[in-house]
């Protein structure tokens, strides 16, 4: 009598349990995933769905109220009405993907995390990785564009499955934000060979890392280009200390599009809290551009930083308050 060859239960290619004897050429007792390059965490909690928890499912993080034959029962932010889903799309564990900026390479980590966490935990899962030191003051987790607070809930930054996260050492993040100091803009501006300026302060120190000025209009005299030069300097005039200068050409605006063009400095200026700053444009030839109207003396901008704005002191500078040049700043807070 022949003996009877050793067997396993696995799952074929297509997810169906089979019984595989090792005479079998196909024969195979792991579901070997084809390995990339992107590291996973080891530590993966179990999928144990618990009334009144919260889960992860394909519209984000809801509450599972109840489950029914196979169906999961959620309720998303207070809503009193609940959506159903199959328990099969329903999970207390998510994944999301970090993606570590360093400056001589990047590198994507995988990682499970339960859905009733913080953003801490991210931090601690990548220190037991050894990607991060303990001191995760050090780094800083951007989102969506927003920086993430490590006592967040991932229910509160309304993290998605699969969601795209980047790691910053905390000195190299910068975090655009702009303000608009104008509530209409249309045509009615000049550019001559005399620059137009205007006056700021920020209420918190901030890092400046630009500005836009307005474009020609479609009729201007120059229906090309205008070239010239953006200058910022520290005080409520043009002449005072220079700390940035950048060259630029303004371009004509087709149909009151585009009508702004954004200038971006090489390296930011470190801005003090109520101090001024004067950011003044020259240009060599002129011609006739857009301009804001209804403007602010103080525009409330974002992380609690306020801009106050004023005329340039000892120039016949056209920009005020109310109307002019200088649509956006573009700042960082510190």
């Amino acid at each position: 009598m022949s003996s009877i060859p050793s067997s396993i239960w696995n799952q074929d290619k297509f997810g169906k349990w089979k019984l595989y004897f090792n005479t079998e050429p196909d024969i195979s007792f792991s579901n070997k995933i084809e390995k990339k390059n992107v590291q996973k965490n080891a530590n993966i909690p179990d999928n144990k769905l618990i009334q009144g928890t919260l889960v992860m499912t394909p519209k984000g993080i809801g509450r599972l109220i109840k489950s029914l034959d196979d169906i999961g029962y959620i309720r998303f932010n207070q809503e009193v009405k609940e959506e159903q889903f199959p328990l099969s799309e329903i999970s207390n564990i998510f994944t999301c993907y970090i993606t570590i900026m360093r400056k001589e390479n990047m590198e994507k980590i995988r990682l499970k995390l339960p859905v009733e966490g913080t953003v801490q935990n991210i931090f601690e899962e990548l220190s037991k990785l050894k990607k991060i030191n303990d001191v995760f003051n050090d780094y800083s987790l951007i989102y969506n564009k927003n920086r993430l607070n490590n006592n967040n809930s991932f229910d509160q930054i309304k993290i998605e499955n699969n969601a795209k996260i980047l790691l910053l050492s905390s000195n190299e993040v910068l975090i655009e934000k702009q303000i608009l100091r104008f509530g209409q803009e249309g045509g009615g501006w000049f550019y001559n060979i005399n620059n137009d300026a205007i006056c700021f302060s920020p209420s918190e120190d901030i890092k400046l890392l630009g500005a836009s000025v307005y474009c020609l209009t479609e009729n201007s005299s120059n229906n090309n280009m205008l070239t010239g030069y953006l200058k910022v300097v520290e005080g409520q005039s043009c002449d005072g200390k220079v700390l940035v200068e950048e060259s630029t050409e303004i371009p004509t605006a087709p149909n009151n599009t585009n009508m702004r063009k954004k200038i971006k400095f090489k390296k930011y200026i470190n801005c003090k809290k109520n101090m001024d700053y004067t950011i003044s444009i020259f240009t060599s030839n002129s011609g006739r551009a857009y301009c804001g109207l209804r403007g602010k003396a103080v525009v409330e901008g974002e992380d609690g930083v306020n801009f106050t704005f004023k005329r340039v002191n000892g120039r016949n500078a056209l920009s005020s308050t109310l109307m002019g040049n200088f649509p956006e700043l573009f700042y960082c807070h510190n």
